[in-house]
């Protein structure tokens, strides 16, 4: 906690005004070599090894022309 009092916390910025949209949501398994492949728009996105073999929910969130990406378990694993 120090670390970030000291050297991060300053730096932050604050949090857009206007709310994140979000842009679609899907529901995938996390393949062997730790990625996601969204089916909207065929792109590979890494994502932490913990997640490999679950089921996952991704939502994609669009602000300011930029695309942000959120993945959450949603199962221990796939068979």
């Amino acid at each position: 906690m120090e670390v970030f009092l000291e050297d991060e916390k300053e730096k932050l910025r604050p949090l857009p005004q206007e709310r994140f949209e979000i842009k679609y949501q899907s529901f995938a398994t996390i393949m062997q070599n730790g990625h996601v492949q969204l089916r909207q728009d065929k792109n590979y996105y890494s994502v932490p090894y913990q997640y490999v073999k679950k089921k996952s929910e991704t939502i994609v969130y669009q602000i300011n022309g930029r695309d942000l990406l959120q993945i959450q378990s949603v199962s221990h694993s796939s068979k």
